[in-house]
């Protein structure tokens, strides 16, 4: 990795970090508010409305944002290229979701439904707006700025979405909510950039960056249609309050689960591109940065599992317990799924997009045709079916990164086994604490099962994973190394 490089990650991962831990507990601080303040229903009608929005968005970016952050070069000529082209496609798409909103809203049998998707596509204009700036600070891995944008986006969110459900506004206020965050985006990234994208389409950009984006963008609708799509299933087999029981322990886990992987979503495609833009082997850092990835998400998920059912009975009321099982066989799946964080920035740096594509085809149709064949049956089905996504994707990472990276599948286990046993010891432990505290307060429990989990990990690491810490305890010293002032250098 060149000085260049290495600096522009080790300055930042301090952003990254914070950037992760605001919004990871403003995410979670949204989580309760819901949970407290709406009922499933209402969360599951809202879900409805903004999941149509979300693929919608994905269509018409036509992978216009991460085909600028990938490209060798980001001449105002692209900038302005794919800022045009976002803003034109986000804008009839908005107009197209707001006609067949009353339609949306009969195939649900629900009339609230079409009046909230018809207030939430002015989401996707605003959202058009500041996509390509973003873009470019990432590309720059202007972490600072990108940290300002996504922390005042979720504030103001969770704010307005908090204040609007105390007010008894009910589905509007996660919809409103969110339109006030996308406000509040726009406000955020405004100051920060000095050369605002114009309106001018320049053809050949436009194909460059189609050529890049086009397969990026069937990827991201894959993605994005398995998720939101998946939603829209369950919510017409099951109804909305069961949907809104899937909603609360998804969003649970996937809150927590953006407290580790902001850095690698953020940057991972910026700082693989620039290993390949320099002629580098990008193997060691893959499986570096691997290492460390699992050795921080792997306990956290499998610890949230075993806990879930104390947590739950702690801060929430007894109407959320049917999602537990959900939020348990989610945080197990992420246990997974997470060691695959930066195969796909790894991959698309190396220009295997099709690849990528393939993989999100194949997750999409495993988790649709999973969601359909829950009819019939209950929340633990659905859980299951939501996880599927992970089971078919390991065995598909490990063949992807051994052939197109090179990287044998012996080193590729190396990085993670060890942190997965600690996980896997740490879990024995706790569950022999729970089995030793029944019939204790909840409370007490849980703060046991906690402390003794992370004292255990900790121990196991030590002991069997001291690579690991010294990666960590190296990354530590980087970034003390570039925050101290420089020393003097002493006269010849």
């Amino acid at each position: 990795m060149s000085k260049r490089l290495k600096k522009q990650v080790v300055r930042a991962v301090p952003w990254s970090i914070a950037e992760s831990v605001l919004n990871g507990l403003a995410g979670l601080g949204l989580v309760f508010t819901l949970a407290w303040l709406l009922t499933p229903a209402e969360i599951g009608k809202a879900a409805v409305a903004l999941a149509i929005v979300g693929t919608v968005e994905i269509i018409a970016q036509l992978g216009m944002v991460e085909a600028l952050v990938g490209a060798r070069s980001a001449h105002t000529r692209a900038s302005d290229t794919a800022f045009t082209v976002v803003i034109v496609m986000s804008v009839l798409a908005a107009a197209l979701c707001f006609v067949g909103a009353d339609a949306v809203g009969r195939f649900y049998n629900e009339p609230e439904i079409a009046q909230l998707l018809k207030a939430a596509v002015f989401i996707l204009p605003l959202n058009a707006l500041v996509a390509a700036p973003t873009g470019l600070l990432v590309r720059k891995m202007r972490a600072a700025a990108v940290t300002l944008r996504m922390t005042a986006t979720r504030i103001v969110t969770i704010l307005a979405t908090a204040l609007l459900a105390y007010l008894h506004f009910g589905a509007w206020s996660l919809v409103l909510g969110t339109l006030a965050g996308s406000v509040a985006t726009l406000l955020a990234v405004a100051p920060v950039i000095s050369r605002w994208p114009r309106l001018r389409f320049h053809p050949a950009e436009f194909r460059k960056l189609i050529s890049f984006g086009a397969a990026l963008s069937i990827e991201r609708l894959l993605w994005g249609v398995m998720t939101r799509l998946f939603w829209l299933v369950i919510g017409y087999v099951h109804g909305a309050t069961i949907l809104g029981y899937f909603q609360f322990a998804q969003r649970l886990i996937d809150e927590t689960a953006n407290l580790v992987q902001t850095f690698a979503i953020r940057f991972g495609l910026s700082f693989f591109a620039a290993l390949e833009r320099a002629g580098r082997d990008t193997a060691d850092a893959f499986l570096k940065a691997t290492r460390l990835i699992t050795a921080v998400a792997a306990p956290i998920f499998t610890g949230l599992a075993l806990v879930m059912p104390d947590l739950v009975g702690t801060i929430f009321s007894a109407k959320w317990e049917p999602a537990v099982i959900v939020a348990q066989v989610a945080a197990l799946g992420w246990v997974v799924g997470f060691n695959r964080v930066l195969v796909g920035p790894a991959l698309r740096a190396r220009g295997r997009q099709a690849g990528l594509v393939f993989y999100a085809a194949l997750a999409c149709a495993v988790s649709i045709i999973a969601a359909l064949l829950t009819a019939g049956y209950g929340l633990p089905a659905i859980a299951l079916a939501w996880v599927m996504r992970h089971l078919v994707g390991a065995p598909w990472s490990v063949y992807a990164i051994r052939r197109y990276l090179g990287i044998p599948v012996a080193r590729q286990v190396g990085a993670v086994i060890r942190s997965l046993a600690a996980a896997a010891l740490m879990a024995a432990v706790v569950i022999a604490v729970e089995i030793a505290m029944q019939g204790q307060a909840t409370m007490a429990r849980l703060i046991a099962e906690v402390a003794v989990g992370a004292v255990t990990y900790a121990v196991a690491l030590v002991v069997f994973d001291r690579a690991t810490l010294r990666l960590l305890r190296d990354l530590a010293v980087d970034i003390r190394g570039l925050r101290a002032p420089a020393r003097p250098q002493p006269a010849e």
